[in-house]
């Protein structure tokens, strides 16, 4: 039994009217206080006298008006704000009385007792006057709210700055995490502040705040942090408690029906709704309580999918959709498969586990139906089995790319690759890219080297000496460490440090190529991805800065009021580019993989036979680099 889509959709709107509903009720009310009032062209006038370290958006913000009103009703603020400069602003009566019946009473100068309104906890009532939340919490220690009720606010340690600083979760990746996130933009010749917030859908407020007022104006090459604010994800809770009363989430069943021709779709996750749920339980009673890591990427993937499925509306796509809870469970699989329903199923979409996927690729196979792999699973998968594709490419595909990539770019300079003989993996990575850069190389005749050379980490003393001895001053020293053990990686980063810090070899030119996984090694700081230029090789990147990106985030928040996670851009692509085939090819649409040609957000289609009889790998690989902390693809 499943849950009616309409049903789920009556939820998330709900949902969404919940998050209205917040954002108005966390606005800030600040007042001008003790201001003259003169009149001006008729109209009455506050006048500000411009205090020392005050900006443009402090000032918008004391007299709750946004920065174009200020600009509008001073135009030459646009040159910039000087001490004892005045300001002007219009007298909103019938404004300020609404906000002064609003606010909330003091009971001494060093607190206010605070109305609770629909929706609020002390955190975010804390955020409305700028207080820590610690000092709300302890001033009210019973915990309990009730609309209408009464909350102390202590007010000695309010945050009095006049710009709000956002908060800097991944600037790398600003859907990663919940919590606001930044990204860098370089100001290009001829954009403005209204061009910047249109395409990253932020308000000049936002952007303004962000860069401390921006007193010298918006410059060409100045880099510009542009905040990409991320709502809070723990409103779904509601959603899921909702949908798990009294209903088996088992399926949920989706039409569209706009052509004749009507294909069924399976799409297999895990949801872990019930591990969710006992976390919930535990969840204190003040407080955001953050939905299950595992079940965000499972809802993030789902939205990704349904996104792709509405892009292919408009072309003729007629779908029915099952998505399936697979509970990270083979019984529950093996039961989903037996269902009667399921022998209909024209593309299956996961599951997302290796014991799992053992199980549907079989089945796959005797109904001959493709089953579409959307994260890394090993190429053992697509062995005699045509019915499988899988979305990512493998690491040894990665590394022979990373191998063809470097002697392509770098034949003529100095490249040394570091084996671990310690892993049998890493061994065999090695002998992978060493013998991919040695066929590459020979294509150029001007080649420094005939192969790579080979070293290791030396076990004693804290230098890289072993690396040292093959590194030289006239060329740029290209290192490789095919390695995904973090272990290795690490005491490699530690020593390769020391070894440039010290002469001659603080005047060596090198750059350091590694794997995917690193990205995720918490050992790595930060500093030794930008000093040594790291590279690395992947199967998905998405670059926020894309503007194809940014309007699919800006669609993704107006259909589901929240940001796309990272699974939301890997199940648009898995979803979208297997149903433009089904769309255009019919259920033999793998035979028809290398006309079928995507631009995705996180990867791009290659798709390949890994022998005659098997199954397919999308091969698309990138290189990344860290530099000046931002990535590059190359």
């Amino acid at each position: 039994m499943g849950i009616d889509h309409f049903k789920m959709t009556n939820m998330l709107n709900r949902v969404i009217l919940i998050w209205v509903g917040v954002l108005f009720s966390i606005g800030f009310f600040a007042q001008p206080g003790e201001v003259p009032v003169e009149t001006k062209d008729g109209n009455k006038v506050y006048v500000h006298t411009v205090a020392k370290s005050q900006t443009a958006y402090g000032i918008s913000r004391l007299y709750s008006i946004s920065l174009n009103e200020l600009y509008e009703n001073n135009p030459e603020a646009h040159e910039g704000l000087s001490i004892g400069q005045k300001l002007y602003f219009p007298v909103k009566e019938e404004v300020l009385q609404q906000e002064v019946a609003s606010i909330d009473t003091l009971s001494d100068e060093n607190s206010i007792m605070h109305t609770v309104e629909n929706g609020e906890t002390l955190y975010s009532i804390a955020r409305k006057y700028g207080v820590p939340a610690k000092d709300v919490i302890s001033a009210n220690p019973s915990g309990t709210l009730a609309l209408g009720s009464m909350v102390k606010v202590p007010l000695k340690n309010v945050v009095k700055d006049d710009v709000i600083i956002p908060i800097v979760k991944d600037p790398i990746n600003p859907t990663a995490d919940p919590g606001d996130s930044i990204i860098l933009h370089k100001v290009k010749k001829n954009e403005t502040m209204y061009s910047l917030s249109k395409l990253y859908n932020v308000s000049i407020e936002e952007i303004t705040a962000a860069n401390d007022g921006l007193l010298d104006g918006l410059n060409k090459g100045m880099k510009l942090r542009i905040p990409l604010k991320k709502k809070i994800r723990s409103l779904v809770v509601d959603t899921l408690r909702d949908s798990l009363v009294d209903s088996s989430y088992d399926s949920l069943n989706v039409q569209s029906s706009l052509t004749q021709e009507v294909y069924e779709i399976a799409v297999m996750i895990p949801f872990f709704f019930d591990e969710n749920n006992a976390r919930i339980a535990k969840c204190p009673p003040i407080g955001d309580c953050p939905i299950y890591s595992r079940t965000l990427d499972a809802l993030d993937f789902h939205h990704g999918v349904m996104m792709a499925i509405d892009s292919l509306k408009n072309a003729g796509l007629n779908v029915v959709v099952r998505v399936y809870d697979t509970k990270h469970d083979t019984a529950v699989v093996r039961g989903i498969l037996n269902k009667s329903e399921f022998s209909g199923i024209d593309l299956i979409i996961g599951p997302f586990y290796a014991n799992q996927i053992k199980l549907v690729r079989e089945f796959a196979k005797t109904k001959r139906i493709q089953l579409i792999c959307p994260i890394p699973v090993s190429n053992k998968a697509l062995f005699n089995n045509p019915f499988v594709t899988k979305m990512t490419a493998s690491t040894p595909t990665q590394i022979k790319f990373m191998a063809r990539e470097i002697a392509r770019k770098y034949y003529d300079q100095n490249v040394i690759v570091v084996r671990n003989q310690k892993n049998d993996k890493d061994e065999y990575y090695y002998r992978t890219f060493k013998k991919a850069f040695a066929e590459e190389l020979t294509k150029y005749p001007n080649r420094y080297l005939d192969s790579a050379k080979e070293t290791y980490i030396n076990s004693k003393g804290s230098r890289l000496s072993t690396v040292e001895s093959k590194m030289v001053l006239d060329k740029n020293n290209l290192i490789v460490v095919p390695s995904q053990s973090v272990g290795h990686v690490s005491d490699f980063f530690t020593k390769l440090s020391s070894t440039t810090n010290s002469n001659p070899y603080r005047k060596y030119s090198l750059q350091v190529f590694g794997l995917e996984d690193w990205s995720d090694f918490p050992t790595i700081d930060e500093k030794y991805k930008n000093k040594f230029k790291l590279s690395l090789v992947t199967s998905g990147y998405v670059e926020y800065e894309d503007p194809k990106v940014l309007e699919f985030i800006h669609n993704y928040r107006t259909k589901y009021a929240t940001d796309p996670g990272n699974f939301s851009f890997i199940g648009f692509d898995a979803a979208f580019m297997n149903l433009k085939g089904l769309l255009l090819y019919g259920t033999g649409f793998s035979n028809h993989y290398q006309h079928l040609i995507n631009t995705g957000f996180n990867t791009n289609s290659l798709f390949e036979k890994v022998d005659p009889k098997g199954g397919y790998e999308n091969k698309n690989v990138f290189i990344i680099r860290y530099e000046d902390y931002t990535v590059i693809k190359e």
